[in-house]
């Protein structure tokens, strides 16, 4: 590391050397005198940086002098151009004409200044001199001189590196095929049982050191077929690592399992959430990299909820976890045989074309077979260094030099985390290279930063700048990116967005990088640091112990801007990124962060820049996206140097002052926008594109009805922005009236727009104009065009013909009333358009969604359709009744919503899923062989999940084999199935608002039931026919409902029931036989009448953990056996209106003495109480301080209560006490409110009164 900064800094210092032609005082002289210097220790360092030497701690620490002096000689000459720059600017403008004052006197002014700063960079970089010198003296103490020749040796191996190689194609894995078999018959085994704990959820779990390759073999189980099946869309991925917490891990999970972004926060939420989805899946969970079980006594409750058959794999380096967990199967894999090794070097080594052979005719195989011994059968070892020897040339030296190194011989006690392979794939990386990687080490163990962040970052330190050859720094660095990608030291996800390193190599680049990088945490030599999101302050962190810091990321949601105090520490800065804070401004001191380079914003509550933002010349990023910023001030055109301005999701962004002309090394700027003045500052103008020639990506034009004047818009040069892929042109919607009045404006304006040369995607929104540019319709943009997007276009007849396009979306054009035929077009959307009546043919359309089209009758054919929507269709009938099934043979789903004319549905031979909502019309669903008549048949054989709501036209249900989710919601005709059905596959029912409803057929397969307001439902199964499956029975509502005699206790899967609203409750009376419902966790009872409500066989419930008891009408009092509830854990009271005294859950029943009573701890293992809509209960129980593990107590609705026990105070893990509507309560037991803080809710208690501490 300490070479490749040395390398950069020589680099830099020629240059400036031959730039600074006119320096005085010697200064010159003594810059050349310090790129000698650094010149001729680098070979040292080379040698020194990571060899054997790694284990000396002297030889480190000369290291980290020389390598502070590299950083400080880089800080001044960064301090120097930045200010140098500036007089250079100011320079230019008098050239140009562009000043206000005096030329003379500001040239005079600007020359002045430029001598001050060459003569204290001349003061400077003596004074590094002589450090630098009694730095190199001190190599005699250490015995590193007369390194030269070994120096030149590596470079000479190091030097058939390329660094822009390419990433490298995924290729099969090697080994682990009998690991990976033995996992997945463990897991698919239905006997698979827990160990020690109970739960029914088995786990099993991969152990071993870092680098034997268990994630892999985890991703192997994952993508297995057989596991696909078995779990089909219920496998979900989450890395654990390190520096998880529990609520954290659980939005994660949610995210995954949902597929989708989630904005939900808190714990408790998280989970119940997630239990809505778990409880009724059969699923697979892979937790890869655990470390410690924190999360997992948080979670624990939760995951093993999930549906029969569900499995759970984790991945660590501990036997301990797996045993705390109690693994139902422990796995520990060994390492490669030498044969598997061999195969895995081969695989990585060769070049495309090359073999085994190849390697023994150029006497390389006996060299390559040494390194792969040496590397002891770990995977990660072979896998880095055979991509590594991939980029070698096919000499016999060079591999040798690998062969022999002495890193081969480094002590596995000196540091038992580094592995010799992997220390030696980073040491013959080039300069750069290591430069990369190690900033990389950034994020915290397990977590990945976004590639494109990772591309600004590295740009901002200088780690990567353009090429004399004309590349940009943007694609260099992705350059970098993959060759670390293919050398196997970087690693990226599924979608190729986020970096991240694995375990065992992000401890190598620990140990590489030393002191600098920090988590949470400052030293005096910290450069680069990272804030989690527990750290809501900067008061927790010493920033005053650093001076030399050159990345601060802040991820807490910090309250204030928070850096004034610490301004003159921050100095050398290059990255800040703030992203998420809740401060609303930027102090004029963001000025003095003169060698700043990158600045994120983002999801910040900033709403103006400061004018103190025009000194950051360097700046090269600005991200404002997702912030509430409203103007940009004229002091943006000083960033002369800016490549990115993000302003994504920037709503409140009103104006955009004139200035953002100047910046011409703009690639990205997401939203352009046309403004005219804001009192004494000039909007940005149309003519202010023309310069900004490197812009790329997506481009939004906005306000377009502001642009008056064709040279205006002829000067934009849109035609010159040849990396803009996807353009959007936007005009603000305003009354009939004025649209008309603009049309030919506007028509007139695009004429001159020409469209980029490479532009892939169009979108006109809110284009008053009557017919398309001609230009635009050149055959050219014909062919070239892919995605065309027109919405709001209020007077276009008609769309054209773009022969090449493949996505379409149409969004309320109201004259629109056809458009061609698109030969390529793969994805249709049309919403709102009231003309248009016939659809042409499409033989590649794939999906389509058509919403809220009047006129539209006929909705043809395609063949190769496999989704399709279809919305508010008040005319359409369905398809024509002859319709044969070979029409659409590959349509899998289909949502149908809203159209009232539709009769039928024709036979979809691979429809999957089926959605169909508010058809009236619709009366029947058969299959082929229902004997109906013909024109209401539909095979659905494939069909695997409907969803019908709202179609009172329907009167039955075909036997529909091969369903395995129905849910059915107010169907106020349906009378249920044909007769002698029965649905096999069937594991998911819902059923809510059919009041015709009287039987069920048999659900084999069935797991999860709910059923609501089913007035008519008379027996949920048959008597002998009992769903064995059944997890979740959910029964409210349906007053005729019974389960058959004794069937209760047959359900041995059951873990969560809910049950109300019947006039007979089931088995009140009757107790349950010992062993009972093994599995039931969760009860919910409603609407129990009688003065004594309880059903006996609750109490025999030993493994309940959750009550909830709702609705008793009659009862004054809970009796029964609650002492048999041991492990309840959380319990709900609510709505009982007659309601007067808890004692019950206090006081044992049946016991003898009143000392045997209070002996007795009742519900010892509650954690959460709610007593709710009890308008009689006056108090409660002196003996709630019994409750020793209670967490959370929400009273609410109580008009009554008068008071809290003073025994609460002794509650001791009460952490929440909620308390609404309970307006007769005047004061809180003492101490109680200061002790709970944030954990007390008070509303609607009028009398109330708490003191404050």
């Amino acid at each position: 590391m300490t070479s490749a900064i040395i390398s950069s800094v020589a680099k830099e210092l020629g240059a400036r050397i031959s730039y600074e032609v006119g320096l005085i005082w010697n200064a010159k002289e003594d810059l050349q005198n310090l790129k000698s210097e650094f010149e001729a220790i680098q070979a040292v360092a080379e040698v020194a940086d990571g060899l054997p030497y790694l284990k000396d701690e002297e030889v480190k620490d000369w290291l980290q002098k020389l390598k502070d002096v590299a950083y400080d000689a880089e800080d001044v000459i960064d301090e120097y151009q930045a200010k140098s720059a500036k007089d250079d600017h100011k320079r230019m403008l008098i050239g140009g004409k562009r000043v206000c004052t005096d030329p003379f006197t500001l040239f005079i002014s600007c020359f002045r200044r430029h001598l001050v700063h060459r003569y204290q960079l001349g003061k400077k970089i003596k004074a590094m001199n002589d450090r630098l010198s009694q730095i190199s003296k001190e190599r005699k103490r250490y015995k590193l001189e007369g390194m030269e020749a070994a120096a030149a040796e590596k470079r000479r191996a190091v030097g058939s590196n390329r660094a822009t190689t390419s990433l490298m194609v995924e290729e099969d894995i090697v080994g682990r095929d009998s690991d990976r078999d033995d996992l997945v018959e463990k897991l698919l085994r239905e006997d698979l049982i827990m160990c020690g704990k109970s739960s029914s959820v088995p786990i099993v779990s991969i152990v071993g050191i870092g680098g034997l390759g268990k994630t892999t073999l985890a991703r192997m189980i994952f993508n297995d077929s057989r596991v696909e099946r078995h779990f089909e869309e219920c496998r979900w991925w989450i890395c654990v690592s390190q520096c998880v917490d529990a609520e954290d891990l659980a939005k994660r999970m949610l995210q995954e399992v949902k597929g989708s972004t989630v904005g939900l926060s808190g714990l408790n939420t998280l989970c119940t959430n997630l239990n809505n989805v778990l409880s009724r899946k059969k699923f697979l969970l892979v937790f890869d990299d655990v470390w410690d079980l924190e999360w997992w006594k948080q979670l624990e409750a939760l995951l093993k909820k999930g549906a029969h058959g569900s499995r759970i794999l984790i991945t660590t380096r501990m036997e301990t976890i797996s045993e705390e967990i109690s693994a139902a199967y422990m796995h520990n894999p060994e390492n490669f045989s030498f044969s598997e090794g061999w195969q895995l070097f081969l695989r990585k080594a060769l070049k495309e074309g090359e073999t085994e052979e190849d390697l023994a005719r150029w006497n390389l195989k006996e060299v390559g077979e040494d390194i792969v011994r040496k590397c002891g059968g770990l995977p990660i070892a072979i896998e880095t260094v055979g991509s590594a020897m991939r980029l070698k040339r096919r000499e016999r030296e060079d591999w040798k030099y690998i062969a022999d190194s002495e890193i081969w011989k480094m002590s596995s006690s000196s540091n038992s985390s580094l592995l010799p392979g992997l220390v030696l794939s980073y040491d013959v990386l080039p300069s750069v290279l290591k430069r990369c990687f190690a900033y990389l080490r950034l994020c915290p163990k397990g977590y990945s930063l976004a590639k494109d962040d990772f591309i600004k970052n590295v740009m901002a330190h200088r780690i990567v700048e353009d090429e004399d050859a004309g590349a940009d720094m943007e694609t260099i660095a992705k350059g970098y990116i993959d060759d670390l990608l293919g050398r196997c030291l970087f690693q990226q996800d599924k979608s190729k967005v986020f970096l991240s390193l694995h375990d065992i190599i992000y401890d190598l680049a620990v140990h590489v990088v030393g002191k600098e990088y920090n988590y949470n945490s400052v030293n005096k030599q910290t450069r680069h640091l990272v804030l989690g999101r527990d750290v809501d302050s900067l008061n927790k962190i010493e920033l005053q112990a650093t001076k030399v810091l050159r990345t601060l990321m802040c991820y807490g949601r910090l309250t204030e801007f928070p850096l004034n105090r610490y301004m003159s520490n921050l100095k050398r800065l290059r990255v800040l990124d703030l992203t998420g804070g809740s401060f609303s401004r930027l102090p004029d001191s963001i000025g003095d962060l003169i060698l700043l380079r990158h600045l994120d914003l983002m999801n910040t509550k900033i709403e103006e820049l400061p004018a103190s933002i025009r000194k950051l010349h360097n700046l090269q990023t600005l991200l404002l996206d997702g912030s509430q910023i409203k103007s940009i001030p004229k002091e943006i055109g000083h960033l002369w140097n800016l490549r990115h301005l993000g302003l994504r999701d920037t709503s409140n962004l009103q104006f955009v002052a004139q200035g953002l002309g100047n910046l011409t090394c703009l690639r990205t700027l997401n939203r352009y926008i046309i403004c005219g003045t804001n009192g004494t500052d000039s909007g940005c103008n149309i003519r202010e594109l023309k310069e900004l020639r490197k812009l790329r990506g997506q481009l939004v034009i906005e306000h377009l009805e502001r642009v008056r004047s064709i040279d205006d818009a002829r000067e934009a040069m849109l035609q010159e922005k040849h990396h803009i892929e996807d353009l959007e042109l936007v005009y603000e919607a305003t009354s009939e009236e004025e649209e008309k009045k603009r049309a030919e404006v506007q028509e007139n304006i695009s004429e001159v727009l020409q469209l980029p040369p490479d532009l892939k995607g169009l979108s006109l929104n809110g284009y008053c104009g009557r017919r398309f540019p001609a230009h635009w319709l050149l055959s050219e943009n014909q062919v070239r065009l892919r995605n065309l997007r027109l919405q709001n276009c209020p007077f276009l007849t008609s769309v054209p013909d773009f022969l090449g396009l493949t996505c379409l979306h149409l969004y309320k054009c109201n004259r629109l009333e056809t458009f061609p035929v698109m030969p390529q077009l793969s994805e249709l959307e049309i919403n709102g358009i009231n003309r248009l009546k016939v659809l042409p043919f499409m033989p590649e359309l794939k999906t389509m969604s058509l919403e809220n089209l009047e006129e539209l009758n006929q909705v043809p054919c395609f063949p190769k359709l496999e989704s399709l929507k279809v919305k508010l269709l008040t005319k359409w009938k369905g398809w024509p009744l002859d319709m044969e099934g070979k029409s659409m043979p590959l349509l899998s789903t289909v949502e149908i919503g809203e159209c009232p004319m539709l009769e039928s549905i024709p036979h979809f031979p691979e429809l999957r899923r089926l959605e169909i909502r508010e058809c009236n019309n619709l009366h029947s669903l058969h299959d082929d062989q229902g004997g109906l008549e013909a024109g209401t048949s539909v095979s659905l054989t494939q069909l695997k999940i409907l969803k019908v709501e709202k179609c009172d036209g329907l009167k039955q249900l075909p036997c529909l084999r091969g369903l395995e989710e129905l849910e059915m919601r107010s169907l106020n005709n349906w009378e249920g199935w044909s007769t002698g059905s029965s649905m096999s596959q069937l594991r998911w029912l819902q059923m809510f608002g059919c009041p015709k409803l009287k039987s069920l057929p048999h659900f084999a397969a069935l797991s999860y039931m709910s059923i609501e307001m089913c007035e008519e439902l008379c027996t949920l199964w048959d008597e002998e026919k009992h769903p064995r499956e059944l997890e979740t029975l959910l029964v409210f509502g349906c007053p005729r409902a019974s389960f058959p005699a004794g069937s209760l206790p047959h359900l041995s899967k059951l873990k969560n029931l809910g049950m109300g609203g019947f006039l007979e409750w089931p088995h009140r009376s009757a107790p349950l036989p010992t062993g009972a419902l093994p599995e039931l966790r969760i009860l919910g009872m409603s609407g129990i009448p009688g003065q004594v409500p309880m059903p006996n066989w609750l109490w025999h419930l030993s493994h309940l953990e959750v009550l909830h008891l709702s609705g008793i009408t009659e009862g004054t009092r809970l009796q029964g056996s609650w002492q048999n509830l041991k492990r309840l854990e959380r319990l709900t009271i609510q709505n009982c209106p007659k309601l007067t005294t808890l004692e019950d859950l206090i006081s044992p029943q049946h016991l003898g003495s009143s000392s045997q009573q209070s002996q007795l701890t009742v519900l010892s293992k509650l954690q959460e109480l709610s007593i709710c809509d009890c308008p009689q209960l006056k108090l409660l129980p002196d003996g709630l301080q019994q409750l020793v593990q209670l967490k959370s107590l929400t009273l609410e609705e109580l008009p009554e209560l008068t008071s809290l026990p003073q025994q609460v105070s002794n509650l001791h893990k009460l952490e929440e006490l909620t308390l609404r509507d309970c307006q007769k309560i005047s004061s809180l037991p003492p101490g109680l409110s200061h002790r709970l803080k944030a954990g007390l809710v008070i509303s609607g208690c009028t009398n109330l009164r708490v003191k404050k501490n």
